[in-house]
C-alpha cells in the first residue's frame, strides 16, 4: 500500500533476484510499515539498528508492527490497532 519497496531493498537487496530498478508500490499512502517486528527481533539481532539506519538515510519514519497489530490510516494520520 505504501509508496515503494525501498525498505525491503535496503534490508534484503539479495532478494531482488531480477535486479528490478523500479521499486514503486501501490502508493496509496505515504505511511511506511515494517511488519512482524517482534518476530524479526528474534531472527535478526541487528534489525532495530538497520531500521533506524533506514529512517536516518532516507529521512522516512517507519511504523513497526507486530503480528497482533494493524495500522489505520486516515488522511495520512496513523493509528496502531491492537488485537
Amino acid at each position: 500500500m505504501g509508496p515503494d519497496l525501498s525498505l525491503m531493498d535496503y534490508l534484503y537487496p539479495e532478494d531482488n533476484l531480477f535486479n528490478v530498478k523500479n521499486l514503486t508500490a501501490l502508493n496509496l499512502t505515504t505511511v511506511r510499515i515494517f511488519p512482524h517486528y517482534k518476530e524479526m527481533i528474534t531472527r535478526d539481532k541487528e534489525i532495530t539498528k538497520k531500521l533506524l539506519q533506514f529512517e536516518k538515510v532516507f529521512n522516512q519514519p517507519l511504523n513497526r508492527l507486530n503480528n497482533d497489530q494493524a495500522i489505520l490510516v486516515t488522511n495520512n494520520k496513523t493509528k496502531i490497532i491492537n488485537k
